[in-house]
Protein backbone atom coordinates (compact mmCIF):
# COMPACT_ATOMS: atom_id res chain seq x y z
CA UNK A 1 0.00 0.00 0.00
CA UNK A 2 1.47 3.08 -1.11
CA UNK A 3 2.23 5.71 2.13
CA UNK A 4 0.00 8.79 1.29
CA UNK A 5 -2.88 6.26 1.10
CA UNK A 6 -1.44 5.04 4.30
CA UNK A 7 -2.21 8.78 5.84
CA UNK A 8 -5.61 9.17 4.69
CA UNK A 9 -6.63 5.36 6.12
CA UNK A 10 -4.87 6.61 9.54
CA UNK A 11 -6.14 9.98 9.51
CA UNK A 12 -10.05 8.64 8.85
CA UNK A 13 -9.22 5.81 11.89
CA UNK A 14 -8.55 8.82 13.56
CA UNK A 15 -11.49 10.58 12.62
CA UNK A 16 -13.87 7.40 13.75
CA UNK A 17 -12.16 7.32 17.10
CA UNK A 18 -13.13 10.70 18.39
CA UNK A 19 -16.70 10.95 17.04
CA UNK A 20 -16.83 7.58 18.80
CA UNK A 21 -15.81 9.31 21.99
CA UNK A 22 -17.69 12.29 21.41
CA UNK A 23 -20.67 9.48 21.18
CA UNK A 24 -19.86 8.06 24.04
CA UNK A 25 -19.59 11.03 26.61
CA UNK A 26 -22.80 12.36 25.28
CA UNK A 27 -24.11 8.57 25.95
CA UNK A 28 -23.16 9.26 29.43
CA UNK A 29 -24.64 12.40 30.05
CA UNK A 30 -28.11 11.23 29.18
CA UNK A 31 -30.90 11.40 31.01
CA UNK A 32 -33.68 8.65 31.96
CA UNK A 33 -36.30 11.02 29.41
CA UNK A 34 -36.68 7.45 27.17
CA UNK A 35 -36.93 5.15 29.90
CA UNK A 36 -33.85 3.34 28.87
CA UNK A 37 -31.29 2.94 31.79
CA UNK A 38 -28.43 5.86 32.17
CA UNK A 39 -25.28 6.15 33.89
CA UNK A 40 -25.15 8.07 37.38
CA UNK A 41 -21.76 7.77 37.72
CA UNK A 42 -18.92 10.47 38.20
CA UNK A 43 -18.57 12.68 34.95
CA UNK A 44 -15.29 11.82 34.86
CA UNK A 45 -15.50 7.95 34.84
CA UNK A 46 -18.02 8.09 31.82
CA UNK A 47 -15.23 10.76 29.88
CA UNK A 48 -12.65 8.00 31.04
CA UNK A 49 -14.78 4.78 29.24
CA UNK A 50 -15.98 7.07 26.34
CA UNK A 51 -11.92 7.39 25.86
CA UNK A 52 -11.44 3.59 26.18
CA UNK A 53 -14.16 2.88 23.81
CA UNK A 54 -13.49 4.95 21.02
CA UNK A 55 -9.82 5.72 21.12
CA UNK A 56 -8.27 3.13 20.91
CA UNK A 57 -10.22 2.95 16.91
CA UNK A 58 -7.62 5.07 16.08
CA UNK A 59 -4.97 2.70 16.31
CA UNK A 60 -6.56 -0.18 15.17
CA UNK A 61 -4.45 -0.86 12.10
CA UNK A 62 -1.23 -1.41 13.62
CA UNK A 63 -2.54 -3.04 16.37
CA UNK A 64 -5.85 -5.06 15.82
CA UNK A 65 -6.19 -7.44 18.35
CA UNK A 66 -5.23 -5.07 21.02
CA UNK A 67 -7.65 -2.46 19.90
CA UNK A 68 -10.65 -5.08 19.62
CA UNK A 69 -9.74 -6.67 23.43
CA UNK A 70 -9.76 -3.13 24.71
CA UNK A 71 -12.41 -1.82 22.90
CA UNK A 72 -14.73 -5.14 24.04
CA UNK A 73 -13.49 -4.81 27.36
CA UNK A 74 -14.69 -0.91 27.38
CA UNK A 75 -17.87 -2.01 26.14
CA UNK A 76 -18.15 -4.61 28.69
CA UNK A 77 -17.65 -1.89 31.91
CA UNK A 78 -19.83 0.44 29.96
CA UNK A 79 -22.71 -1.89 29.23
CA UNK A 80 -21.97 -2.94 33.74
CA UNK A 81 -22.27 0.81 33.84
CA UNK A 82 -25.32 1.46 31.62
CA UNK A 83 -23.62 3.65 29.42
CA UNK A 84 -23.84 2.57 25.73
CA UNK A 85 -27.00 2.72 23.70
CA UNK A 86 -25.36 1.63 20.79
CA UNK A 87 -22.30 -0.45 21.16
CA UNK A 88 -21.60 -2.49 17.26
CA UNK A 89 -20.71 0.54 15.84
CA UNK A 90 -17.37 0.80 18.31
CA UNK A 91 -16.91 -3.49 18.25
CA UNK A 92 -17.48 -3.35 14.18
CA UNK A 93 -14.68 -0.50 13.55
CA UNK A 94 -12.45 -2.36 15.92
CA UNK A 95 -12.77 -6.06 14.01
Amino acid sequence: MKPRRQRHFHALDLGAALALTAVYIGFARLTADDGQPVYTGPFWLGRLIAALVGLPVAVRRRWPLAVLTAVLTALAVASLLDIPREPYTAAGLAT
